[in-house]
């Protein structure tokens, strides 16, 4: 079924001994439901509009109603007020089976703003149309047909005869839905929320002239973020190699997460980056004191420093548990290898004010409890782990904000 709403104005039905709005829509489109808007003023209009409609065609005879509504004239210049009014009106009548036709000729400029921006924003299987006057000019000077009756007025008509001109024009306003949706992916970017941003191109077209390229860019930032990659061309932007890269992606991916408040996130993946980051630092001041296995790490009883070790675990843990040299590397066995290894204790002070700002990460890992906001400092989480992070490759220092040149790198090229 095809439904006409529109609004009522001063050039319906008829104005100039030619169509108004309304009619004029109707005349060419054939709705099967017209519903009406009306005004306090205009419902004085309704018969002759019903009429008018009537005329068009002895087998043609839309249903006609008036929407519940009558709308106070002292509103009927209010953008807000209007825009709700349609909003409400158009939801209720439109369902899945029903085409709607807006009609963007009658009204107050409130009212036909109103009607417009619900296109932009809820557009779907809705068609819009202007009405273009018979001198395609505005309507000033026109005088009113107020003398005649409305009968009078049919049989005058200038559209009633067989070679009248279509003047619909419809409207589509893609230059501004497109000015708005490049205006959400901006905004979208802005506060790293690339996969948002990634879905507004992937679902609409025509955005961006570059489009399918930004795609593909947007892609592997969002996909990193996701899926733990590494993020995109990190060699040629800063020069560091396949091992570095995996620990700086995955603390700026931690940034991210930060930055946008994903508490849970940023736990987990703090906690893990530290404890990757340890690991790589113990290998570096004492390679082959860890080895790895399934992606798990061991000490090597062999190593000279494994006795030293394990002295310091079992002195502490005396009457608990003494080492064993099966266990794997954990947060807590770290803190007793880094004693050894760590001769300035700098990294070990470090390490341990990321375990204590992610206390909380055990209750996103093995409950459904809800986190303490008190335990909560992303921030802090966020710088010590760049501090651990330098211990490993201090040429790392220039990209602590690495996040924003990602966010002004994707901009930039959505601008060219």
């Amino acid at each position: 079924m095809t439904t006409l709403i529109s609004f009522v104005g001063d050039t319906d039905p008829i104005r100039g001994f030619h169509d108004g709005g309304i009619l004029h829509i109707t005349r060419h489109k054939r709705p099967d439901k017209i519903v009406l808007l009306h005004s306090q003023h205009s419902l004085s209009k309704h018969e002759n509009i019903h009429l008018a409609i009537n005329s068009i065609s002895p087998d043609y005879q839309p249903e006609i109603m008036i929407d519940d509504e009558i709308i106070e004239d002292n509103r009927v210049f209010l953008f807000d007020e209007m825009f709700k009014h349609v909003s409400v009106v158009i939801d209720k009548y439109k369902n899945t089976d029903d085409h709607i036709l807006l009609n963007l000729t009658s009204g107050t400029p409130q009212m036909i703003a109103g009607l417009f921006a619900y296109v932009q924003i809820f557009g779907l299987n809705i068609d819009a149309y202007q009405v273009l006057t018979p001198l395609r000019s505005s309507n000033e000077g026109l005088p009113h047909d107020t003398k005649e009756s409305i009968d009078v007025l049919i049989e005058l008509n200038e559209d009633n005869k067989i070679d009248s001109s279509n003047r619909l024009i419809e409207v589509n306003g893609q230059n501004i839905r497109q000015s708005l949706l490049q205006k959400s992916f901006r905004e979208l970017i802005d506060v790293y929320e690339f996969l948002g941003a990634l879905n507004i191109l992937e679902n609409e077209s025509d955005i961006f002239s570059n489009q399918g390229k930004l795609i593909i860019n947007l892609s592997k930032v969002a996909n990193a973020i996701r899926f733990q990659n590494v993020l995109p061309d990190l060699q040629s932007k800063l020069g560091i190699n396949k091992e570095i890269q995996k620990y700086f992606s995955c603390f700026t991916i931690l940034d991210i997460q930060a930055e946008r408040e994903l508490v849970s996130e940023a736990l987990v993946r703090g906690k893990n980056l530290a404890e990757a980051i340890a690991i790589k630092y113990i290998e570096n001041q004492y390679p082959g004191l860890l080895k790895e296995d399934n992606k798990k790490y061991y000490l090597d009883t062999n190593h000279t420093k494994y006795i030293e070790i394990e002295g310091i675990y079992n002195k502490k843990r005396s009457g608990i548990a003494k080492l064993n040299p099966k266990t794997t590397i954990s947060s807590h066995l770290l803190l007793y290898i880094l004693e050894v290894v760590d001769e300035t204790g700098k990294f070990q002070m470090v390490f341990k004010q990321v375990l204590d700002k992610t206390r909380e990460r055990n209750t996103v890992a093995h409950s459904i409890d809800p986190i303490d906001p008190k335990n909560v400092d992303l921030q802090g989480l966020v710088d010590d782990c760049w501090q651990l992070l330098l211990f490993i490759d201090n040429r790392l220092r220039p990209y602590r904000n690495y996040k924003e040149t990602l966010k002004q790198d994707i901009l930039n090229f959505a601008q060219q």
